[in-house]
């Protein structure tokens, strides 16, 4: 009797347990969005940062920075995808915002997506969870308010990108507009600027720091080939991935890597190497051109640590911003952003392949194809004027160009 009364119990259970999953997910997303970061967005963001005139601020006062309903829109459907796969859509309002979320799963295989619903409401500290909804199921604020403080408590902990949440004080809404008030701190940069690096990866930059140390010391100031450096920093990562993570492994690669050849200290994103050895400085080229070496690294290294459409966006933006002042709109340089972002993806997808494949050498043509007769050093009214601004026919044109040549190249399929 005990043995039947404990399997309908456990049955009842399961039958609940089916239920609600059934009632929590959906056939179909309630929102579906392309992550597209456009120059335009980054420029955006740069000014944004540029208005908090940081220099003046002191530790410990408070600071506001206001934003947009389209960044926090823009903002909100980025890390919804990169954090979760999905999409998002927020609306601002008088007191609040209201939001949707959509996100693959698969607890059930004819119903793949979960859709939440619900609304922040506005306190005098940060707001909380109101309304919220996941499926069809409606989940109480005290609940949902919970899981806000445990998904707050991912963002300032995510081994990848832990993010200074604890900064902020409090958020006021309006329908426009939203403004974010928080406490200053000196740390607070060097923070942001070393979220794409976690604690449980600083040593695992260390091996690839000392080996570039002694590639410095044997090939010289330069100039030196990308791909002379790319092989050994990679044949280590194949090395170390017998007993590692080799997406681990490669992601630390790139990263040491493309701060040497920017010229730049690893300690601004990782504080404890600036105690490490570092390597003497070296002129890196790419097709014998040093602006080529950075481009594809830096498109790699973001690629690789984030997601290609903020590599792409980036890329895109620093050559609208030559074309108004400095070496103009150039397609080579893009074509180099491509070729490091799709680099920079397949060591991530294709970790370990990548690195079995590169073990015999790695040679420039391999990464790079010929850029020598894409058109470059346009000013912004030269561009225009051929080209009809990003996104016309000819540019798209040249960008399928380039794309076509990337094909070519076995290694960046």
């Amino acid at each position: 009797m005990l043995f039947k009364a404990a399997a309908l119990a456990l049955g009842a259970v399961a039958l609940a347990v089916g239920a609600l999953l059934y009632l929590a997910t959906d056939a179909r997303p309630h929102v579906e969005r392309v992550v597209v970061l456009t120059p335009a967005h980054i420029e955006r963001a740069k000014r944004i940062i540029k208005g908090q005139s940081l220099r003046h601020m002191r530790a410990g006062s408070l600071q506001s920075v206001r934003l947009r309903a389209e960044d926090v829109d823009t903002a909100a459907n980025y890390l919804v995808g990169l954090y979760a796969r999905g999409s998002a859509h927020v609306q601002l309002e008088d007191g609040g915002a209201r939001f949707l979320v959509s996100a693959p799963v698969s607890p059930i295989p004819s119903r793949g997506h979960v859709n939440v619903t619900g609304r922040l409401t506005q306190t005098p500290d940060l707001p909380r969870l109101e309304s919220l909804r996941i499926g069809r199921v409606r989940v109480p604020d005290g609940i949902s308010n919970w899981m806000l403080e445990r998904a707050l408590e991912r963002l300032r902990t995510d081994p990848r990108r832990p993010l200074p949440v604890d900064a902020v004080r409090s958020v006021r809404f309006w329908p426009r507009a939203m403004l974010v008030i928080y406490t200053w701190d000196k740390a607070l940069p060097r923070q942001l600027g070393a979220s794409m690096v976690g604690d449980g990866d600083i040593e695992r930059l260390r091996p690839y720091q000392a080996l570039l140390v002694q590639e410095a010391r044997a090939f010289g100031r330069g100039p030196v080939s990308l791909s002379v450096l790319l092989h050994p920093m990679l044949r280590l990562a194949h090395a170390r991935s017998t007993e590692q993570d080799p997406v681990a492994e490669n992601r630390a690669a790139l990263l040491v890597l493309t701060f040497h050849v920017l010229g730049e200290r690893l300690g601004r994103v990782v504080p404890q190497a600036a105690a490490w050895p570092r390597p003497a400085w070296q002129r890196i080229t790419l097709a014998g051109r040093s602006d080529l070496a950075k481009h594809f690294m830096v498109s790699a290294a973001i690629a690789a640590h984030a997601d290609t459409a903020l590599a792409d966006a980036i890329g895109l933006y620093k050559e609208v911003e030559d074309a108004r002042s400095g070496s103009g709109f150039s397609f080579d340089d893009l074509a180099a952003d491509r070729a490091g972002t799709r680099f920079g993806e397949i060591a991530t997808r294709r970790a370990a392949a990548l690195q079995a494949r590169l073990e015999p050498g790695l040679t420039e043509t391999q990464i790079l194809p010929v850029v020598a007769d894409l058109p470059g050093g346009m000013s912004e009214a030269q561009f225009l004027e051929r080209y009809g601004g990003v996104g016309a026919p000819a540019y798209r044109e040249m960008i399928a160009e380039i794309e076509r040549r990337l094909d070519e190249l076995p290694l960046l399929r």
